[in-house]
């Protein structure tokens, strides 16, 4: 379990991975789409049937739930809190075509770019073992 913080917007959130995936709390979705985090709940539960729990959240209870809030220093998980939903990035698009406003699409992107798609790919193709196939004669070869 990663503890750090990444800062969208000048709000830092901190990154929580659940089952090696990225999420995000539902409070997290709710400050960056501008909305209460009632909504995104309300919301969840509205269109239960286009989320699926381990591919677009995860809900998490009991021991589990105590272990996240021992081990995420900077996800502050309240003690009386007996539940708790993450979303993966799938589940936080999802959320923002629901929530559908200009705020909610715009965090999703910056979340998409600098929470969720740590890792970047380098711009040149040969520190892939890949051919050049800008190179007329690496690309015949190919």
């Amino acid at each position: 379990m990663k503890t750090e913080l990444i800062t969208i917007d000048s709000t830092q959130l901190p990154v929580i991975e659940w089952q090696n995936v990225r999420v995000v709390t539902t409070e997290t979705l709710a400050s960056g789409y501008d909305t209460e985090a009632s909504n995104i709940r309300m919301n969840l539960s509205n269109n239960k049937s286009r989320f699926i729990e381990g591919i677009h959240y995860f809900n998490v209870t009991g021991e589990a739930l105590a272990h996240l809030r021992v081990n995420n220093i900077y996800a502050q998980i309240s003690n009386k809190a007996r539940a708790i939903t993450l979303y993966t990035e799938k589940g936080a698009a999802r959320m923002s075509k629901i929530v559908d406003t200009d705020e909610a699409w715009s965090f999703f992107e910056k979340m998409e770019s600098a929470y969720f798609n740590q890792k970047s790919l380098p711009n040149d193709p040969t520190t892939l073992d890949l051919p050049n196939f800008l190179d007329p004669a690496e690309s015949a070869i190919a």
